[in-house]
């Protein structure tokens, strides 16, 4: 066998083993290839395959031995500079990019990727300079368009940040991640309630879905004397809410019944990830798969429904489900929306969140769970319930919210100032990503100071390790959740910490997830149904002092003894479901 062919050989193998999660045979290919062909691409391979594995000092050093190898090749600077952001290694991926800059000053992509880093960095304002020069050297530049918005959203201006994206979504290299990007910040917006957000989804099949596949084309699901095979697709198996929430799933599906494979497209392999790897009987890492591996690797599996656990959120893969890679395809969990596919037949939500009143205008047909969709997998680093109310050491109460800043619009600011004005001397606790910047700060005090709430009373903080993330709620009398985008983690989190959680229940899916867990342990009564009941009850919540402390020391055992703990029940009722599609998708075939 030739140098070449041999090279290509162990390249090759060196990638399959990866897919398959044997990191320490794919090291050993790429390394190998690399003695043949000391300058291949399996340079960067290996690089990839360091960070999955957990090497990151070897990556790094890796990382750094090829850019002096490719030193003079402003290709190999922007590549390195895309794994070093892939496997969050910022400070790596500026100086990465900025050696691409320096070597090609005229490439827009190469100014997209250095403000990505410096986002990624929380330097927002030299990374708006960085994309506005690409979008100076390439005009109406979807992914720096995009990108801008980004930043806009970080800040609470929602409006703005939409204008750009409408933009990017009309330009010429408009990708399926600017699309979803556009489809996901919409529920940010004021008046996200009224804009019809389902039906636009239909966008993204419109531009992404060929025209030419059948629904109903791979044939009818005979499981006769096997088990059925499910596939979930996710790029967040990893440390991650979507992990946490799936992983009582994956522990309680039945595998006497069912085959469990788990596709990660996620960029880390971490612990929970591992977790996730003793659940199903087969975890594949597809995030070097491009559609047409990944649809063949589908077929090949034989998976009979195939689960999207991402929406329109980072890392989705829904371009293979719009070409129909399973005879069933099915939505859940990672989105509080329709798909808008064709090719997605089914979504799983329930009777709270989407309740058969409310007109459902997206492109999957609903099954609506008797019981709330999710279940709450409890990590071990959730600390004990506290044993004092911070209302009564500070002499006054304290609000928090500690979900993402795009989801605190004006709506929600305007309620939270007369909720303070209300409680006099009250504080509230904000704490997201980008709390940390100065310039973010400034913005959200300053949009309290116009409705008349004082800079004192806001606190803004950054985000920390889960250990302080969690201590941080011991300080918090009330969290106020965020409307129209509910939280879902954070409402669980605040809850399972002993603090009561005030919700807006509204009249889409994004709206209603926060009702559906209150519902869930008997506290809907904090789930009212206008702003000014919201307010109402948030301020009267303050005045109850004594009311909150023996209500802070049940709200934990109110979610034990939930739904919301019970795995196995939510894996029997999804189960179900799976013998419902079959049936019908067979009638139909």
């Amino acid at each position: 066998m030739g140098d070449k062919s041999r090279y290509l050989k162990l390249y090759e193998s060196g990638t399959i083993a990866r897919q398959h999660g044997d990191y320490l045979t794919a090291e050993k290919m790429f390394n190998e290839a690399l003695l043949i062909e000391p300058l291949g691409t399996a340079g960067l391979e290996l690089c990839r395959t360091l960070f999955l594995s957990g090497k990151a000092e070897e990556g790094d050093e890796r990382l750094l031995k090829e850019l002096e190898l490719h030193k003079s090749c402003e290709k190999t600077a922007f590549a390195l500079g895309l794994i070093s952001l892939q496997f969050m290694r910022k400070e790596n991926a500026v100086r990465f990019f900025m050696r691409a800059v320096e070597l090609a000053p005229g490439k827009a992509e190469y100014y997209n990727g250095l403000g990505c880093a410096l986002k990624e960095l929380q330097r927002f304002k030299e990374a708006s300079l960085s994309f506005k020069k690409a979008l100076s050297l390439k005009d109406n530049y979807g992914e720096a368009l995009t990108n801008l918005a980004s930043i806009l959203s970080i800040s609470g201006d929602n409006e703005e940040a939409i204008q750009y994206l409408k933009k990017a979504v009309g330009s010429k290299d408009v990708t399926p991640v600017i699309v979803s990007n556009y489809l996901l910040r919409q529920h940010y917006c004021l008046n996200a309630e009224n804009m019809n957000i389902t039906a636009g989804h239909k966008i993204f099949n419109k531009i992404f879905a060929p025209e030419n596949k059948n629904k109903k084309s791979l044939g009818i699901i005979d499981p006769t004397g096997r088990k059925i095979r499910v596939g979930f697709v996710s790029g967040d198996f990893r440390e991650h809410p979507v992990a946490w929430f799936m992983l009582p799933l994956f522990k309680h599906f039945n595998k006497d019944k069912f085959e469990i494979a788990a596709y990660s497209d996620a960029t880390v392999h971490d612990s929970v990830s591992e977790l996730i790897k003793r659940e199903v009987n087969e975890f594949i890492d597809i995030s070097s798969l491009n559609d047409d591996e990944f649809s063949s690797r589908i077929r090949e599996d034989k998976i009979d429904i195939l689960f999207d656990l991402s929406g329109h959120t980072a890392r989705n893969r829904l371009t293979v489900f719009a070409n129909r890679a399973a005879p069933l395809q099915v939505t859940y969990l990672g989105y509080p929306d329709t798909t808008g596919l064709e090719n997605m037949d089914y979504r799983i939500v329930d009777q709270f969140t989407d309740p058969s009143f409310v007109t459902y205008g997206g492109s999957e047909k609903l099954i609506r769970l008797n019981r709330c969709f999710l279940t709450f997998s409890k990590p071990g680093y959730l600390r004990p319930v506290r044993d004092f109310q911070p209302a009564v050491q500070n002499g006054y109460v304290t609000f928090g919210s500690f979900n993402n800043s795009s989801k605190i619009n004006g709506s929600v600011i305007e309620a939270w100032s007369e909720i303070l004005k209300k409680a006099a001397d009250s504080k509230l606790v904000l704490k997201f990503s980008g709390g940390g910047n100065d310039e973010i700060k400034d913005g959200f005090i300053n949009k309290f100071a116009s409705h008349g709430i004082d800079k004192s009373r806001i606190i803004i903080e950054g985000w920390s390790s889960k250990q302080s993330h969690f201590k941080r709620y011991e300080d918090i009398d009330i969290a106020l959740d965020t409307f129209s985008y509910n939280g879902v983690t954070t409402t669980l989190e605040a809850l399972w910490s002993g603090v009561p959680v005030v919700t807006l229940n509204g009249n889409i899916h994004a709206s209603r997830v926060g009702y559906s867990i209150l519902k869930a342990i008997g506290l809907e009564l904090f789930a009212p149904s206008s702003v000014e009941k919201y307010i109402e009850v948030a301020s009267a919540l303050s005045f109850k002092v004594d009311s909150l402390f023996k209500l802070s020391k049940t709200v934990r055992s109110r979610i034990a003894a939930s739904s919301l703990s019970e795995g196995e029940s939510l894996a029997r009722a999804i189960e179900n479901s799976f013998f419902q599609m079959i049936n019908n998708y067979n009638k139909q075939a």
